[in-house]
């Protein structure tokens, strides 16, 4: 399997001592359970978190992508990787955040050159991942034309891997692909030697664009394979992008719409909108008939047309001890809702287990950025940022803690707390299960919570522990004893010591 933890679900199924330090992909796992297992990471030990004044790391552009970590690079140094806007890719020395090398990839898209888009310059979006074994950082680039390209980097000096960069807009499939109208948000995965790449349309919904899943064969990058949906519409543009349980890719997609028409059109029939696809490794299409293999809400037209995308949280798969079934997916939509699917039969139209309104939806309450997921001694816990949630079991505040319990398993808020922010929470253990904190910055500050009872464990700091402006999508990270968090053209380490 190409890439340490591609299979994992998480959910702390390994010991500590068991768990690679690298952080390879988005969340820490393919199932984008957003856990990190460090023992130091006690609550007593993250009240007294601080950030480090001498670690200074900089780049060029905003980053939206998540920060990676590959333990022991060249020269036994440990590596954090950025990557930005401005197509720029860095290798910062982990210790005190000395450049490495750095690369630009090539020179971004500009906005005028396409009909629609909200991010200008446009580079590098979506979180790239690390294949351990062959020591290669795989990323998509969107640059002049525009146009999007897979590149495969060396981490011992950033040079192009033989075979790179890909034009995707080469590939072949069921639709049209076209630089213009599809935009790279989501986070790329690695599975059995071939990379896997997720596409939606960009803000503002322009043209005839699909969601795509672009595969890259490893070792024959030029064969691209494809997946393409029905429906014009129904991008696949979360931040968590595909998730895998090591057999198979998850998927979720946004409002589809009728040809040629605006964002807030639909479809005569269901064509993979406001769903959450199973796709094989192949990337073979799923028919209707298949209902093991798709959720689609059964309102999915009226979505459509309210653009109240089920695709705005990318799926986590996570598992929960003592329920049957056990092994879920759950989706988040911008109707503000959560969708809870059994993860061996996904069920069809309409076919959740259940279904729990969180918020009231729409522009004030949409579920919009990334989960995590985690058991703890009090349980199964899904972890979002939020607007207003309902229901919630104690206190108040933009983030909701659902629990997932009951041998006939069922959703409840259990908790919520926390400043309003932009960015998407994670979750730390000391050992899988027990003190768990949630993290996430609001306001300029790093804050953590009790991930059983909300009750905070980090309150912010000092002044000098503001991270500053946070650009959406990003999320932190945790690796020996520190989090690291990219705030603009910056990236932040706090540590314990």
């Amino acid at each position: 399997m190409a890439g340490a933890d591609a299979g994992s679900s998480g959910t702390g199924a390994a010991p500590a001592m068991s768990r690679p330090v690298s952080v390879l992909q988005y969340h820490n796992h393919a199932s984008r359970d957003g856990l990190y297992i460090d023992a130091a990471f006690t609550r007593d030990a993250a009240a007294k978190i601080k950030k480090d004044p001498s670690f200074k790391a900089m780049m060029t552009g905003d980053t939206y992508a998540q920060p990676l970590y590959f333990e022991a690079g060249q020269g036994g140094k440990d590596l954090l990787i950025t990557a930005t806007e401005q197509n720029e890719v860095t290798a910062f020395d982990a210790a005190g955040g000395a450049v490495v090398w750095r690369k630009v990839v090539a020179p971004p898209a500009q906005n005028a050159t396409s009909p629609c888009g909200n991010i200008n310059p446009l580079g590098i979006t979506g979180t790239p991942v690390i294949d351990a074994q062959s020591r290669t950082l795989y990323l998509d680039a969107i640059t002049t034309g525009p146009k999007n390209q897979v590149f495969a980097l060396s981490l011992d000096d950033g040079s192009v891997r033989q075979g790179f960069p890909v034009d995707i807009d080469n590939v072949k499939g069921s639709a049209t692909f076209n630089s213009s109208i599809h935009n790279q948000r989501g986070a790329l995965l690695l599975l059995d030697k071939m990379l896997y790449v997720p596409f939606g349309g960009r803000a503002g919904d322009c043209g005839d664009y699909n969601g795509w899943v672009v595969g890259v064969p490893l070792d024959n990058p030029s064969a691209l394979i494809s997946f393409a949906t029905q429906a014009h519409g129904a991008g696949m543009w979360s931040p968590g992008g595909l998730a895998s349980d090591g057999t198979s890719i998850f998927a979720a997609t946004g409002n589809s719409k009728a040809d040629g028409g605006n964002g807030t059109s639909s479809p005569p029939n269901w064509g993979h909108g406001e769903a959450i696809l199973r796709l094989p490794k192949d990337l073979k299409t799923i028919t209707q008939s298949q209902t093991k293999d798709f959720f689609a809400a059964e309102n999915w037209a009226a979505l459509d047309r309210a653009d109240l995308d089920i695709g705005g949280s990318g799926p986590v798969l996570f598992s929960a001890p003592g329920s049957s079934p056990s092994d879920f997916v759950i989706a988040l939509g911008k109707d503000g809702a959560a969708y809870l699917l059994d993860r061996a039969n996904l069920g069809g139209m309409g076919g959740m287990l259940q279904r729990l309104m969180l918020t009231s939806g729409g522009r004030g309450g949409a579920i919009i950025q990334a989960a995590a997921a985690y058991t703890a001694p009090a349980g199964t816990f899904v972890v979002l940022r939020s607007s207003g949630a309902m229901g919630c079991g104690m206190g108040s505040g933009a983030l909701a803690a659902i629990k997932v319990s009951g041998a006939k398993p069922s959703m409840s808020v259990a908790w919520c707390a926390g400043a309003t922010g932009n960015t998407s929470p994670m979750v730390t253990s000391t050992d899988g299960t027990n003190e768990t904190i949630v993290w996430y910055v609001a306001g300029g500050k790093l804050l953590g919570f009790n991930g059983e009872t909300g009750a905070p464990v980090y309150a912010g700091g000092a002044d000098s522990d503001s991270v500053g402006t946070t650009t959406k999508f990003q999320t932190a990270i945790a690796a020996k004893g520190r989090i690291f968090m990219a705030a603009g053209s910056t990236l932040h380490a706090f540590t314990l010591k």
